[in-house]
């Protein structure tokens, strides 16, 4: 079973959120908020405080609860990968820039679906600039993954997620967030 990333932990150390997590209901700008499964259903848009305007960005979204926080043998689940992340607009009242992509996920969103007899899962979303040359047909490619392909759940489970971020060339996470439901 791969052991948590070290941007994994450090994001729940963290003591403030950078990246803001918005549902058509609900908007996760603290850290370890609880959001309710059916509002978390749909796809999040993502924010980013005070994004570099020339940069594109990449963002990664995991439970690493899976199926149970005390027994987590299947996690960390991967929850989605999105590419090619630009800043659109401006800052929002907390300073928030919308983030959008012009291509599809790599992994689209898996909404939370923890077991009812499990505690509260963690969700954790890790965005980092994303490196030149690299785009979501780079990320496919390094993760022998074809294009248009559903990522099934076989792919998803025990995801190492510090392996894809060497495969990736990724050096620092600029921001991240992480939300509880179940």
């Amino acid at each position: 079973m791969p052991s948590l990333s070290k941007s994994v932990t450090d994001a729940f150390k963290a003591s403030t959120t950078t990246l803001k997590i918005a549902f058509p209901t609900t908007n996760v700008t603290t850290l370890g908020q609880k959001v309710e499964k059916q509002d978390a259903q749909s796809a999040p848009t993502l924010f980013l405080k005070s994004p570099t305007p020339s940069k594109s960005y990449l963002t990664i979204s995991l439970d690493p609860d899976a199926p149970f926080p005390s027994f987590a043998f299947l996690g960390p689940i991967l929850h989605g990968i999105q590419t090619d992340l630009v800043p659109e607009g401006d800052p929002d009242a907390e300073g928030y820039v919308k983030l959008t992509s012009s291509v599809k996920d790599v992994a689209e969103w898996t909404a939370p679906a923890p077991p009812k007899i499990s505690g509260p899962h963690r969700y954790v979303f890790l965005t980092w600039e994303q490196p030149e040359g690299v785009s979501d047909k780079t990320v496919r490619e390094l993760l022998h993954w074809k294009e248009g392909e559903k990522v099934g759940l076989g792919k998803r489970v025990r995801w190492n997620e510090e392996d894809f971020e060497q495969r990736v060339g990724l050096k620092d996470v600029v921001a991240s967030g992480w939300f509880v439901c179940g």
